[in-house]
């Protein structure tokens, strides 16, 4: 599942109901700023997060994709997953 966590002020969709309407498969949990600020890289960023909560990857807010794609692939493998 993926999920999105934003500040308080942050617009994003709207809600979970109308992410779901336009056949995204996302959560969207508002936190407090002070809480999103507090993660290890920083707020302007996405992060791979696995099962456990442990922060696997973080990737810049604009990433390039195709090595985005190679860091979870080595991932995967490590993990015998895929």
């Amino acid at each position: 599942m993926r999920a999105c966590l934003v500040s308080d002020r942050v617009e994003v969709f709207g809600d979970d109901c109308t992410a779901r309407e336009r056949g995204l498969d996302l959560l969207v949990v508002r936190a407090a700023r002070s809480t999103v600020e507090g993660l290890p890289a920083g707020a302007d960023r996405i992060y791979l997060i696995d099962p456990l909560g442990n922060t696997v990857l973080a990737f810049p807010r604009d990433p390039d994709i195709k090595k985005v794609a190679k860091d979870i692939e080595r991932v995967l493998r490590a993990s015998r997953i895929g």
